[in-house]
């Protein structure tokens, strides 16, 4: 009963209390192990839980518990050898095959979810997790119309469920209907007030009544879909097919459409990091959307403006003192630094992401001031600098001071604009939780 009602910390006391009277009950560790999940104390929890395990090997429940920690420790394939343990010891129970949905979900297996979600349906037809799982297995194999029913269905059931409103509110949001998909996750939040998938889902559709956003946000849900292994396979095959167009010999239309593409996956790549934080920025006029945004995302929203702020600076200040469009795109390509700074959920390695991209920025800043103060004309293009270059009046040491300056330059540049890239390259690693502990 406390446990049902969140009051985790009287519920252990009770429970500590009956072990000391029967320190062997290896149900009452998977109780304490319960509290400490819902508490998020996962390395606390699986203490707990394999101790019940030890005195008890053949509870299913305590099993299942087991399986539960597993999982909040971030051990996935652990978690499923649990919890198909669990599954054996009570072939009727629908709740182990539900964990192992969730955790496909997690690993973005998408059949595999569903298999275990029908599983567990067919072992209790009510089940509204298992349910849960099926849809969002569903949306993302691309079967709107069974997710759908799914989600009736479910509905009809238990018309006061948050998770199954959040769920059909994501699956509008897959088919294009913000508007729609508004509905329901205000409902989830009328119902459960801290839904945080519902709250996501919310400021995710006040965005895209915007046309641009909206087109983003179908991008990326339907990148979402794919497998991770899918994303990486289909990204690395885009950059070299570009690069072997742009490099053909020939110079021919071939080339050039390569080079057109190059740019335009360029712009694509900025602006697919750019989006959200953009726009959860404009978000913050409205006053609903300001206050469905969370404090991180305000704060991400802020550090994405002014790292565009930079980038306009110095892209105004380099087409002024050299007039280089190379500069221009390169000063562009580190708001991809903010752009994957920005995305960083709150339990991710936001600051190092941060950090990484005030460095990108700070670089820039001196690559673009150098330009500015170095006695060369610079601001009057390459044939003035080659004329300052060859003056009787330059002098050696001023000559040599030239190639070692635009040697430098250089080294700068590489530094920041593949540091910039390379974040995007580097942000499933800025995004993973921390090992819980």
């Amino acid at each position: 009963m406390l446990i049902e009602q969140g009051r985790y910390d009287l519920a252990m006391d009770e429970v500590r209390r009956a072990l000391g009277e029967d320190p062997n009950d290896g149900a009452l560790y998977a109780l304490l192990a319960v509290c400490h999940l819902n508490r998020e104390q996962h390395r606390e929890a699986l203490e707990q839980a394999e101790r019940a395990v030890h005195l008890e090997p053949d509870d299913w429940w305590s099993q299942y518990v087991l399986a539960e920690a597993q999982r909040g420790m971030r051990r996935y394939d652990e978690a499923i050898e649990t919890a198909k343990r669990s599954a054996a010891l009570e072939p009727d129970a629908s709740a182990p095959h539900v964990m192992i949905g969730q955790v496909h979900l997690q690993k973005s297996r998408w059949r595999d979810a569903l298999q275990s979600a029908d599983h567990a349906l067919s072992l209790d037809p009510a089940n509204t997790d298992a349910a849960n799982v099926r849809a969002i297995a569903l949306t993302q194999l691309g079967d709107r119309s069974a997710a759908a029913q799914t989600i009736d269905a479910s509905l009809d059931r238990d018309p006061e469920n948050a998770l199954t409103h959040a769920n059909r509110g994501w699956a509008l949001l897959h088919a294009g209907q913000p508007r729609e998909a508004m509905e329901h996750f205000a409902e989830a939040l009328r119902l459960e007030p801290g839904h945080e998938w519902a709250r996501q889902g919310i400021v995710e559709a006040m965005k895209a009544r915007n046309i641009v956003y909206r087109g983003f946000l179908r991008v990326a849900l339907a990148l979402g879909r794919m497998t991770p292994r899918a994303r990486f396979i289909a990204f690395i095959g885009v950059i070299v097919l570009l690069q072997i167009m742009v490099r053909l010999p020939d110079g021919g239309p071939l080339q050039l459409v390569g080079v057109i593409l190059a740019l335009a996956y360029m712009a694509f790549v900025v602006f697919m990091w750019s989006s959200r934080p953009l726009f959860d920025a404009i978000l913050m006029v409205d006053k609903f959307g300001r206050l469905a945004l969370t404090g991180h995302e305000k704060r991400a929203a802020a550090f994405f403006v002014s790292g565009l702020a930079l980038s306009t600076t110095y892209i105004t200040v380099g087409l002024l003192y050299r007039g280089s469009t190379i500069d221009a795109l390169d000063y562009l390509i580190v708001t991809l630094a903010a752009g994957v700074a920005a995305s960083v959920p709150p339990h991710g390695q936001w600051k190092i992401g941060y950090a990484a991209a005030t460095t990108a920025y700070v670089l820039a800043g001196i690559y673009c001031f150098r330009w500015m103060t170095h006695p060369a004309p610079f601001a009057d293009g390459l044939d003035a600098v080659q004329a300052w270059h060859d003056a009787a009046t330059t002098t050696d040491a001023q000559r040599a001071d030239l190639l070692e300056f635009i040697r430098s330059q250089t080294m700068l540049n590489n530094i920041f604009v593949w540091g910039s890239i390379a974040m995007t390259w580097l942000s499933g690693a800025l995004h993973r939780r921390p090992t819980p502990r």
